[in-house]
């Protein structure tokens, strides 16, 4: 008779791998922007210490143009864009 041993996955590696594989989807989810509420204020304007400002008055004051961030929309206003003030 052949005797065979069987060799299992213990269950301590099995919990692992789901905590890992758990892990790189909310790492992946981050990343790509699927997570609105992890970006919200890496893009806000005013949270970064500038100014929201209407449009084309930050180059006429001086100021630098931050095209990466934005500005909120208020309805029944012009357009506004971020502006570092030099001061």
């Amino acid at each position: 008779m052949i005797n065979k041993k069987a060799q299992g996955l213990s269950l301590r590696t099995i919990i692992i791998a789901v905590l890992l594989l758990i892990v790189l989807v909310v790492m992946i989810m981050i990343f790509t922007g699927k997570i609105d509420w992890f970006n919200t204020g890496l893009e806000d304007c005013q949270s970064k210490g500038y100014e929201c400002v209407e449009s084309g008055k930050c180059k006429e004051d001086g100021g630098t143009l931050m095209t990466l961030l934005s500005c909120p929309e208020v309805e029944g206003e012009n357009k506004k864009e971020c502006c570092k003030t030099i001061s």
